[in-house]
C-alpha cells in the first residue's frame, strides 16, 4: 500500500485526470511554471483547449517552455494578465478550472495573488463553468498575505448557495506547520 494522499496538489492533479476529458475546455489561472497547465494539455487531448492565464512574463515563458518540449504548445492559448480579469476573455463551458494560489516559486513573494483578485476571477470563473463543471483551488495560508487571502476566500465561498454549488474543503490538520489546503468546487447546475 502506498500513502494516499501526500499534498493537495498531488490530490488534485489525480482528479485532473479522472474526470477532464479528450475535446475539454478548461483554464488554468496561474499558471506559474506551468505544472498544471501540461498535465491540462495531456488530458484534453488534440480537440480540447487550455486556457492559461498569469500576471508575470516569466511565468508564461516557462510554461511555454514546458509546453514546447512535451509537444503540446498548440493545445494552449497563454495569456499574461491578472487572472482578476477572466471575464475579459470571453470564455465559456469550462469543464474545470485550476487555482494554485500565492506567488510563482523562485520568484519575488512582492507578486502574489489576493483575497480581492482571487474573489474576482472566481465570480467569473463559476459563470463560465457547465454543469457539473469543477474548480480547484490550491491556498497557501502559511505567510502573512497567505492568510489574509485565505481569510478573505474563507467568507466567499461560505457565501456560495449551496443549490448551486458544492464546496468541498481537503486539509490536513494534524500537520505541524500551516500546510497548504485545497478547495473543490462544482456547479451543480
Amino acid at each position: 500500500m502506498e500513502r494516499l494522499v501526500k499534498n493537495t496538489l498531488e490530490l488534485f492533479h489525480s482528479m485532473i485526470q479522472a474526470y477532464v476529458l479528450p475535446g475539454d475546455t478548461v483554464l488554468d489561472a496561474t499558471a506559474g511554471n506551468g505544472h498544471d497547465t501540461l498535465l491540462l494539455a495531456k488530458c484534453i487531448g488534440q480537440k480540447g483547449k487550455v486556457h492559461a492565464i498569469d500576471i508575470q512574463p516569466v511565468a508564461l515563458e516557462n510554461t511555454s517552455k514546458r509546453l514546447l518540449e512535451a509537444g503540446l504548445m498548440e493545445r494552449v492559448e497563454l495569456y499574461c494578465m491578472d487572472h482578476a480579469n477572466i471575464a475579459d476573455l470571453g470564455l465559456s463551458k469550462l469543464s474545470l478550472a485550476i487555482f494554485n494560489l500565492g506567488y510563482l516559486p523562485g520568484s519575488s513573494k512582492e507578486i502574489a495573488t489576493s483575497g480581492e483578485s482571487t474573489t474576482k476571477a472566481l465570480t467569473a470563473v463559476l459563470d463560465l463553468l457547465k454543469p457539473m463543471g469543477i474548480i480547484l483551488i490550491t491556498v497557501y495560508p502559511g505567510s502573512e498575505l497567505g492568510w489574509q487571502e485565505h481569510s478573505e476566500l474563507d467568507m466567499y465561498w461560505k457565501t456560495l448557495d449551496q443549490r448551486i454549488y458544492d464546496v468541498v474543503e481537503l486539509k490536513f490538520p494534524n500537520r505541524k506547520n500551516v500546510s497548504p489546503y485545497g478547495i473543490m468546487i462544482q456547479k451543480l447546475r
